[in-house]
């Protein structure tokens, strides 16, 4: 059972969903996540109604709004799986579980495709998480070593010339 910060008797909801969505989180998720209830975060002190957080995983922030909202032109959390991201562009993007990936009996170039189109619906900052190594995230790591490589070899041919 989640820790909910406040407790759920002393919160206000105003969404009609609110008190059943902490229910819900409260039972279901493990015990080592911490839920903040409508509490001020980040420099402009927005009040998102949930703040799930995990030592390991993840920070997931969540809005109960109702769901014309979702894609709508306001400022606000969204969250869509990376199949349905392809034509969307956030400030920030996290994708956690990467050492999950591919999912058993998924093609592994299919994983790549839709981790591919996830990773760059980013515009400021993209966020990747993992529990423990897998042969996924190795590639990754191999990966973002090269690209780094490579442009650390750009800015010094940039400074030399």
């Amino acid at each position: 059972m989640a820790q909910l910060f406040p407790s759920r008797t002393t919160c206000r909801f105003d969404a009609p969903g609110g008190r059943r969505l902490a229910e819900r989180l409260e039972k279901q998720l493990e015990g080592d996540y911490l839920c903040c209830l409508d509490i001020p975060m980040g420099p402009k002190a927005l009040q998102p109604d949930f703040v799930l957080m995990h030592p390991l995983r993840a920070v997931l922030l969540l809005e109960v709004k109702g769901r014309g909202t979702l894609y709508g032109s306001e400022d606000a959390v969204k969250i869509v799986s990376m199949h349905s991201s392809k034509g969307l562009e956030s400030g920030l993007v996290p994708i956690p579980s990467l050492g999950d990936m591919p999912k058993k009996g998924e093609d592994e170039a299919d994983a790549a495709r839709v981790l591919y189109v996830a990773m760059t619906r980013v515009i400021d900052r993209l966020v990747m998480t993992y529990r423990e190594p897998s042969s996924s995230t190795r590639k990754i790591q191999d990966s973002i070593g090269s690209v780094r490589q490579h442009l650390d070899e750009m800015d010094s041919q940039k400074a030399a010339g």
